[in-house]
């Protein structure tokens, strides 16, 4: 026994919509839509990602390497969240590098 969801949902460029259009279609309507086209110019879309989609991780180290962010490792429970510790930018991604590369050799090796 579960829910069936039937229909579909549609989909409309967010940069060919009115703020108005949308409201009177959609927002008051209450009806699901998905806008399309209004984060091509972000920089996270371009400057962040390559093409595949994965992390430009050498731009983050460079543009943002000393700065300090909190890291939750989400295998280890302290109270009621993940344990956290603050590292730089540079260091997570060195730590997430490594991990890969170890995961891969782990892989790998099981031949």
């Amino acid at each position: 026994m579960g829910i069936e969801i039937g229909g579909s949902i549609e989909k409309v460029n967010g940069k060919e919509i009115s703020y108005n259009e949308f409201v009177e279609r959609y927002l008051a309507k209450n009806q699901p839509v998905v806008l399309t086209g209004l984060m091509d110019d972000w920089r996270a879309c371009k400057d962040w990602v390559f093409d595949n989609g994965k992390p430009n991780l050498k731009f983050f180290s460079t543009h943002f390497g000393n700065s300090k962010v909190q890291v939750a490792d989400c295998g280890t429970r302290e109270f009621t969240d993940q344990k956290r510790v603050e590292m730089t930018v540079s260091e997570f991604i060195d730590h997430w590098i490594d991990d890969r590369v170890w995961w891969c050799i782990k892989f790998i090796s099981r031949g």
